[in-house]
């Protein structure tokens, strides 16, 4: 178990079977329960970050990597987004690509 981030994804993902605008979990980001969006212009969005209420304007993160997310209950399919300069380039199935390992520091 661990901490985890939820993302809303507004944009077309590449199957069919899946909603767009449905729920999915992270741990590609800050893992700190916080709520994300990819807006259907391609901007992964901060809409609330733990602890705070739901921000009127969300934040651009502006990400640049790639984030793997996952359905919100851990079953269905694993999704690939990878970010450029905070655009959205694509969105793919993420077949046998796991997220990073960072370990939970106690201090």
């Amino acid at each position: 178990m661990g901490f985890f981030d939820t993302i809303r994804c507004e944009s077309p993902l590449p199957d069919e079977c899946k909603p767009d605008g449905i729920e999915f979990q992270t741990k590609s980001l800050r893992r700190g329960l916080c709520n994300y969006a990819i807006t259907a212009q391609g901007r992964l969005v901060l809409e609330k970050a733990w602890g705070n209420s739901t921000a009127e304007n969300p934040i651009d993160t502006e990400y640049h990597g790639d984030v793997l997310f996952c359905g919100a209950t851990g079953t269905g399919e694993n999704y690939v987004a990878r970010f450029t300069n905070g655009q959205l380039e694509w969105i793919k199935l993420a077949k046998d690509r796991k997220p990073p390992v960072i370990p939970d520091y106690d201090d």
